[in-house]
């Protein structure tokens, strides 16, 4: 009877306890949907009308600005800058090199906080927000265009999303958020007709 009494108790003593906590959201399914959001901003000079086949090349390599705790991913910057030379191509540009061009290109990814320099915010002064709250860190993909020479962006664009530094995403899935993300950053740039 003893026995029986003590399983009785149990049983009350944890259906109680499951009873008195109150359901946690999931933080994984709240970080994947942070994942999905995004903010995009670009401005375009309305003077900037290129030409089918006009010449573009890099100022330098896309360039990486993070917190010094922020390591670099070579790899992910690599496939952004060969993802914008695809979309360059699609929209009718012809990729060049040097300053014997028509157009020059800059890309900067920017993880955390970190300021850019003062000559880089002159030339992008774009500032996307993303306008909810969440655990995970925020990125940012900036690109500008202008002439050889030039601080002045004819076309500038600019995208914030919040960092998978989870990994709860696949390799592919990565991949394919890094592909929509130069292709709405880079969707409001002029075609070269």
């Amino acid at each position: 009877m003893q026995k029986y009494l003590l399983a009785g108790l149990a049983t009350l003593l944890l259906s109680a306890c499951a009873s008195q906590q109150a359901p946690q959201p999931d933080a994984q399914a709240k970080e994947k949907a942070d994942l999905a959001a995004f903010s995009v901003v670009s401005v375009t000079d309305p003077e900037f009308k290129p030409n089918r086949g006009d010449t573009i090349s890099w100022t330098a390599d896309v360039v990486f600005v993070g917190e010094e705790e922020t390591a670099e991913d070579s790899q992910g910057v690599e496939l952004i800058q060969a993802d914008i030379e695809k979309n360059l191509t699609r929209k009718g540009y012809t990729l060049g090199h040097g300053v014997d061009v028509d157009y020059r290109i800059i890309a900067v990814v920017q993880v955390g906080d970190e300021k850019l320099s003062e000559e880089m915010r002159e030339l992008f002064r774009l500032y996307p927000s993303l306008g909810r709250d969440s655990q995970l860190h925020k990125g940012m993909l900036i690109v500008a265009v202008a002439r050889p020479g030039s601080v002045q962006a004819l076309w500038r664009g600019a995208i914030k999303v919040f960092l998978d530094e989870d990994h709860l995403l696949s390799d592919e899935q990565r991949r394919a958020r890094l592909d929509l993300a130069v292709q709405k950053v880079m969707s409001s740039m002029p075609k070269a007709l």
